[in-house]
């Protein structure tokens, strides 16, 4: 079964397919009706058939493929090898600890008829001047003439899912390879993503892993760490049985290296330089004011960048959030102090000095000033304030969730207000105050017992 078109293309116009074809040959999609072929265009076009031309390939034992034919049999051979499976699928084991997720509405849903509507919508939301194939069709010709061909279109998608047979000439495509980096000398320069041969059981692992969850490993991101012990015979044979994973000298996850040495003084000098001094240099600071929520912010990016390093400018990937590091390192992080958190314990401390030290100067001079006739817990923050003030009193809430007060006689504790009960969640008398009750402090309770 296949698309039959009757009339000639040339009833489209060259109104239609000139701008289509300048689009498509010149590579760039900005052309607009009205814009004149200067030399802009050609100097696309020879850009692109020099950047993507290729000119030669290196064999894997040494030298070069430079003719046309030996280089269409290189890429021919090569992915007949790459798409090859040298052991059957087997998903029995994966399968039999998966419980069944699809429910039979669902499996209703997924194996009914699919109707025009959806392949409509399916073809028209393609982009209208992708790169044909070799029909020469993109798909701005079957959105436009549509109503045309409709019919041949959805009896061929119809009939396909129906009985999964679908026309070789349908399935044909033109491959083009792309070079992934400059000057490219072999066929791993032109791929995304690769597969090598099974090297033991963790190619078996992995390629499992793939198909059961359509991920694949990507091997030009990926390396290989050998031991110093590792002679070059074994390395050669393990990186040749991985499909071509380079060795790389040193690696690191998160930050921190896989393998450590005798020597931990270079291993380990960004973190102590990060918490013994980029961490404490704003300490004082922090212990007096309350920093905003942005510099703050700016402050653990810069951090950041110095902990995942750069390279004369280059941002380098950030393999985790540094909120998630600054958790505590039993919980299997590194204990990066949040600067937000850290301001607030540092003022809470500050003011855990004011109220357990009241015969310090700067005791006195805050209560003459904002709470001389109540206690800590009970002041206000008058107008025109100072920020050091603003700064300590933001951290009142913090401390008074955790602050219980001694009984002792009782004479300073007040029975419905203050943290005082330790069989209390929250410290306080749970009951209400009764109407007429003269009872305020808990020195009250005591004589009355």
């Amino acid at each position: 079964m296949g698309i039959t078109i009757n009339k000639p293309l040339n009833c489209l116009g060259s109104s239609f397919l000139m701008p289509i074809s300048k689009r498509n040959f010149f590579g760039t999609k900005w052309l607009q009706n009205g814009d004149k072929n200067t030399s802009y265009f050609p100097t696309c076009v020879s850009g692109r058939k020099k950047r993507n031309r290729i000119s030669r390939l290196e064999k894997e034992q040494g030298g070069w493929y430079t003719t046309d034919e030996e280089i269409g049999e290189e890429i021919a051979q090569f992915y007949n090898q790459l798409f090859t499976c040298s052991k059957p699928s087997e998903f029995d084991e994966i399968l039999n600890g998966n419980p069944g997720t699809i429910t039979e509405q669902m499996n209703l849903q997924l194996t009914r008829h699919v109707i025009e509507k959806e392949i409509k919508i399916a073809v028209f939301s393609m982009h209208p001047n992708e790169s044909p194939g070799p029909d020469g069709m993109s798909p701005v010709f079957f959105q436009r003439f549509w109503n045309i061909i409709k019919v041949d279109v959805v009896d061929t998608i119809q009939g396909f899912l129906h009985t999964g047979f679908l026309s070789k000439a349908i399935n044909e495509t033109l491959v083009t390879l792309i070079p992934k980096i400059d000057n490219p000398l072999n066929l791993a320069h032109f791929r995304p993503i690769t597969n090598g041969d099974e090297a033991g059981h963790i190619n078996e692992i992995l390629e499992c892993y793939g198909k059961a969850s359509g991920q694949q490993v990507n091997i030009n991101k990926s390396a290989v760490f050998f031991s110093k012990n590792t002679n070059g015979r074994e390395k050669g044979e393990v990186l040749q049985k991985l499909g071509g994973i380079q060795q790389v000298s040193q690696r690191k996850y998160l930050g921190l290296p896989l393998v450590v040495g005798k020597s931990k003084n270079s291993v380990f000098r960004k973190e102590v330089l990060l918490k013994s001094v980029a961490l404490a240099l704003p300490s004082y600071a922090m212990s007096v004011f309350r920093l905003s929520k942005s510099l703050c912010k700016e402050l653990s990016g810069m951090m950041a960048r110095f902990w995942w390093g750069n390279d004369q400018g280059e941002k380098r990937m950030h393999w985790k959030k540094w909120t998630d590091l600054a958790d505590r390192k039993e919980n299997g992080e590194l204990g990066f102090r949040d600067l937000l958190c850290f301001n607030e314990a540092l003022l809470a401390k500050q003011v855990w000095r004011l109220l357990t030290c009241p015969n310090l100067l700067v005791s006195k001079v805050m209560k003459s000033k904002y709470f001389s006739k109540s206690n800590i817990f009970e002041s206000k923050v008058k107008a025109r304030a100072s920020w050091i003030w603003q700064s300590l009193h933001s951290s009142l809430e913090m401390l008074e969730n955790g602050v219980w007060k001694q009984v002792g006689d009782g004479t300073t504790v007040k029975i419905w207000k203050d943290r005082w009960r330790e069989c209390s969640k929250t410290g306080r008398v749970s009951s209400p105050k009764p109407n007429g009750c003269q009872l305020t402090k808990v020195s009250n309770l005591i004589k009355g017992k």
